[in-house]
């Protein structure tokens, strides 16, 4: 019964260390906050008023999280609108097609939430 326990203490200790950690520490004084884009959150054209407006309570939300986390820089949605123009959604599900992720990485962006 003394080796079960004494080997269950070690194989708990062993899956203790063998799991990877992510550290992020902001204090360090070469932190960089991670640059997103969050344009609004897209609705179907002829989808109820008030879905819409929760569409861009709820992106607006998302941004002020992200920025309030402390980890991320919102770019401005002014530096983007072009970009959002030119993109071609079709569907929910459309992946990434029809978004140039090119044009996007000029602009600094580092993660685009769509």
């Amino acid at each position: 019964m003394r080796r079960l326990v004494y080997f269950l203490i070690l194989c708990a200790t062993v899956a203790a260390r063998a799991e990877p950690r992510l550290i992020v520490n902001i204090d360090n004084p070469n932190f960089r906050k991670l640059v997103v884009a969050v344009p609004d959150l897209l609705t179907p054209g002829n989808t109820d008023p008030e879905l819409q407006k929760l569409a861009i309570e709820a992106s607006t939300e998302l941004k002020r999280l992200l920025s309030f986390s402390g980890l991320f820089n919102v770019m401005d949605p002014q530096a983007y609108k072009d970009l959002l123009k030119n993109a071609k959604f079709e569907g929910s599900a459309s992946g990434l097609e029809g978004i140039d992720l090119a044009a996007w990485k000029s602009l600094g962006i580092e993660s685009l939430s769509i």
